[in-house]
């Protein structure tokens, strides 16, 4: 099975600073914009200021999204934050007066010093009228993070997902693309011209598709990633057919699908999907040491 994540629209992000007593409201969005938040580039910046007030494992950041309309959210994340690694973050759905969705996770260190965390929620969909997502000043367990100190919330990602059959034999390319030059004596030169990216490939299984009617969830999913539109891949996230939070962050890849697989009749009524669903990352920058 892969799961993938669609959004449709991008958020407008509230954010509000909380201590024991209640809200404060005197953390600053420094430079950026809500818009940042979530416009499919984790490398836009918004700078965000910690509150000033003393600080407590029960010190939070409160950032809320209210949808446009009701809709199913099933995985959810930051990606690109500079957070410290460790630290709680809190995703919930709301819809009414109750939560459909509230799983907690700490911010992860990818192996190139991109820091984020995806959550996902395993039951079935239900719709949500708003997203929040919520950082404690709580950093495995210490209360570490001073006063007003800035950092970057990073990409947030908010979306419905589709889970798919596929075919054993996918794959995940490292993309380490490099200028190579020579001397006039052939020693070589190597200037970087982006930082390493990852390209995922797989085939699908021909369950995923039939009839090629409204439903159809393969069909219907790439009508939801095709034209440029962001997405979030995780070609593994059970370990046993079990949902696993530490393999869905290992294998997670955001970013746009680059080639679309096509479909083939297959006799009668019936249809098989042929060739790959290609998706290339749209890589966060490293956070600073």
């Amino acid at each position: 099975m892969i799961l993938i994540s669609h959004s449709d629209t991008p958020q407008t992000w509230f954010l509000t600073s909380y201590d024991a007593a209640g809200p404060i409201n005197d953390a600053l969005i420094l430079n950026g914009t809500d818009q940042y938040l979530d416009d499919g580039d984790p490398q836009t910046v918004c700078r965000i200021q910690w509150s000033g007030n003393a600080q407590a494992l029960d010190s939070y950041l409160r950032l809320r999204a209210v949808f446009d309309q009701a809709k199913p959210v099933r995985v959810l994340g930051l990606i690109g934050t500079t957070l410290p690694v460790g630290t709680l973050v809190n995703f919930l759905v709301s819809f009414g007066f109750s939560y459909v969705m509230d799983i907690s996770a700490r911010v992860r260190q990818m192996p190139r010093g991109q820091r984020g965390v995806f959550v996902f929620n395993d039951d079935p969909p239900t719709d949500g009228e708003g997203a929040e997502i919520v950082i404690y000043n709580d950093v495995d367990g210490v209360a570490s993070i001073a006063p007003e100190s800035i950092f970057e919330i990073g990409e947030i990602w908010s979306g419905d997902a589709d889970e798919l059959e596929m075919l054993t034999g996918w794959s995940i390319t490292d993309v380490d693309p490099i200028k190579v030059s020579r001397s006039v004596t052939s020693r070589p030169g190597r200037r970087r011209t982006t930082i390493p990216y990852r390209r995922v490939g797989f085939r699908f299984d021909a369950r995923s598709v039939t009839q090629l009617k409204s439903g159809d969830d393969l069909y219907e999913t790439m009508a939801k990633i095709d034209r440029g539109q962001t997405c979030v891949v995780f070609p593994r996230y059970q370990v046993g057919g079990v949902y696993d939070e530490d393999t869905l962050n290992a294998f997670a890849i955001f970013g746009i699908a680059l080639q679309l697989p096509g479909f083939q009749h297959a006799g009668g009524d019936y249809m098989i999907a042929t060739g790959e669903l290609v998706v290339e990352e749209v890589p966060a920058l490293p956070a600073p040491e």
